[in-house]
């Protein structure tokens, strides 16, 4: 498995990023929108929408897990060697 950091200079926010997914079966895809973290970064303005889209995504799963949860080996990926 190989993972890949999309995210070196922008950030969800980490409050209420209010995330929301987009099937869209036409073209096999799924889009994730959520808000960006506004305050560390000079190019977001508050209220920013992102998209991430992921082509012919098959599984897909959107929960609350959090840097204790991560830490503690409770979320599926804590033992590969990701970063939180």
């Amino acid at each position: 498995m190989q993972f890949i950091q999309v995210n070196k200079d922008w950030g969800a926010e980490p409050n209420a990023p209010q995330p929301r997914i987009i099937v869209d079966r036409q073209h096999s895809k799924l889009v994730l929108r959520f808000f960006l973290y506004p305050f560390i970064y000079d190019d977001v303005k508050e209220g920013t929408l992102a998209e991430l889209g992921f082509q012919n995504c098959y599984l897909y799963s959107l929960g609350s897990v959090n840097d204790e949860e991560f830490y503690r080996g409770l979320c599926w990926f804590s033992t590969t060697g990701i970063k939180w």
